[in-house]
């Protein structure tokens, strides 16, 4: 999967898919009641382009975010966002979100937005993740668990765009997104071949119960293709 041709088009497809904006809302509704101190630590985990860094840097905006991406394509997208928002509050990490968390502990919350599926090491991520929270910390992620079906996509974004826009401003959007077919379809190719992980919602809460953590949450969305959770690690018994 090449991430780097996918972020020249990514931004278009989040602007143009509702099912991607309604991702936004369930973000807030499970942590934008945390009530945490300035000084604990939020990461985000496979940031992207920084659409739910910026989100985060609105609900905690006191606090540090680390919006951790490998991509270089996809950070310089994210740090254009930063300074054009004037957000001081997020610091963008270009590591391999696997490595960083075997050096980091004791942090508050960690988010995770489609970057969980995408791992060749999930159920050692999902504990890695649980090792790298201090006890009582939240762990959000948002997973797709389901093949990508390229057509039945194309199909909803159309028809969307056509009530939204008119037909062919409709054609000329799918046009400029040609790119984001063209990396769909290399994702559905890696879950075919295994490379990607594709799960059930309940096989994925299993994978996070078993790593260690007690379930607040959850629930499918992005169309059934995806699954929300939210998740914490158990205090510490006194």
């Amino acid at each position: 999967m090449n991430w780097s041709t996918y972020a020249k088009c990514y931004d278009l497809m989040a602007e143009n898919n509702p099912e991607y904006q309604k991702l936004f809302p369930i973000l807030q509704r499970s942590l934008g009641k945390l009530q945490l101190s300035s000084e604990e630590k939020i990461f985000e985990l496979g940031s992207g382009t920084g659409n739910f860094s910026l989100k985060l840097s609105d609900i905690f905006h006191k606090n540090i975010i680390s919006a951790v991406e490998l991509n270089p394509e996809m950070l310089k997208l994210a740090a254009e966002k930063f300074k054009l928002q004037n957000k001081s509050n997020i610091i963008l990490l270009n590591k391999d979100y696997h490595d960083l968390l075997l050096f980091e502990s004791n942090i508050s919350v960690i988010v995770a937005v489609h970057s969980i599926y995408c791992s060749n090491k999930h159920e050692l991520l999902l504990k890695n993740i649980y090792d790298s929270l201090k006890p009582g910390g939240i762990f959000f992620a948002i997973d797709l668990g389901r093949k990508m079906d390229v057509s039945d996509w194309r199909r909803y974004i159309f028809k969307y765009l056509y009530h939204k826009k008119g037909f062919f401003q409709s054609i000329i959007t799918l046009i400029k997104g040609f790119l984001v077919l063209l990396s769909n379809k290399k994702i559905r190719s890696q879950q075919d071949r295994g490379a990607y992980w594709v799960h059930s919602a309940e096989e994925f809460i299993n994978k996070i119960t078993n790593a260690g953590f007690e379930i607040n949450n959850y629930a499918t969305c992005y169309r059934n293709y995806s699954d929300w959770v939210f998740a914490f690690k158990p205090a510490e018994s006194i």
